[in-house]
């Protein structure tokens, strides 16, 4: 797909990063659209996935209950979800470190990725490989402020930064 061109680089921002960026999340769209129809994950067991990993990034596994509270379903059918989420490879149990009878519901390890399982996390591996260090660095501070951007979308809309600041 040809990239517009525009009367600028100022339109686009330095160098088109702004322009690669927003191309980045039309590829990022397409790309969950096809794992959509691809999946063999029902549309309430992606709602599951989503909240599960939310909470974890959020630093707050969910239990069981709190995410059949989330889905409006009876635990039992938490139950067979998780079940099949953790044959799947998805998710992991655990126990609550404080109440030893307690479950957690907790993604997988995302850095333990088994080379081969999926083409598109080797790919990416191999392209971080060929930057330098100092490259990679100046990536990664730029790839954590715009997570960070994207984090605060939505919210008081006066709050959020400029790059210029």
């Amino acid at each position: 797909m040809a990239r517009p061109e525009l009367a600028s680089t100022d339109e686009i921002g330095v160098h088109g990063v702004a322009q690669s960026l927003e191309e980045l999340r039309l590829a990022e769209a397409r790309l969950e659209r096809r794992h959509q129809r691809q999946s063999t994950l029902a549309p309430r067991d992606r709602a599951a996935v989503r909240y599960i990993f939310e909470r974890a990034d959020d630093g707050d596994p969910a239990s069981p209950k709190e995410l059949a509270d989330h889905l409006g379903i009876s635990q039992s059918a938490v139950t067979a979800l998780a079940t099949r989420l953790v044959a799947d490879g998805i998710i992991v149990t655990r126990v609550h470190t404080s109440d030893g009878r307690r479950k957690l519901l907790v993604p997988m390890n995302r850095n333990d990725h088994i080379d081969g399982q999926d083409p598109l996390t080797d790919s990416i591996r191999r392209a971080v490989a060929e930057l330098s260090d100092h490259e990679a660095e100046i990536v990664r501070d730029f790839l954590e402020n715009l997570r960070d951007i994207v984090d605060r979308a939505g919210s008081d809309a006066s709050s959020t930064p400029t790059p210029d600041e």
